[in-house]
């Protein structure tokens, strides 16, 4: 069963064509590893391209706060995916910097934000930071 984050997660920032699947393999222990590795190299082809904020292999913790902390508090917390922390909850400034830090790809979740970074393999990996502005 996918936890409701994650299931709100993929219906926001999500293309609907690559939905059913994802909700599948994040809901299923054998093949999660399958979902996250998805975001390994071409997390661009999953996400939507209009709720990207910033973009690139040159982004850094500081480009992130500036936007995410206008609005939320350094201290909510946040879900990670796709770590040896998988599943957890943390604080959004030690999540940024572990992900920053952690050499798989790794998205984190904090309601209407979302940092995604690819896998760390040759170089400076990419990073998306997605915003979803609607109520809902």
């Amino acid at each position: 069963m996918i936890e409701r984050i994650e299931y709100d997660f993929v219906r926001k920032f999500i293309k609907k064509e690559k939905q059913d699947r994802l909700f599948y393999e994040l809901g299923s222990k054998n093949k999660r590893v399958v979902a996250v590795s998805k975001f390994a190299h071409n997390a661009n082809e999953y996400i939507k391209p209009n709720l990207i904020v910033l973009s690139g292999k040159h982004i850094f913790i500081e480009d992130i706060k500036k936007i995410v902390l206008k609005l939320s508090p350094e201290n909510t917390l946040c879900h990670l995916i796709g770590t040896a922390l998988d599943g957890s909850a943390i604080e959004f400034l030690k999540g940024l910097e572990y992900c920053f830090n952690e050499f798989q790809s790794s998205i984190l979740i904090m309601g209407n934000y979302v940092f995604i970074k690819e896998e760390t393999e040759m170089g400076t990996p990419m990073k998306y930071l997605l915003i979803d502005n609607k109520q809902q």
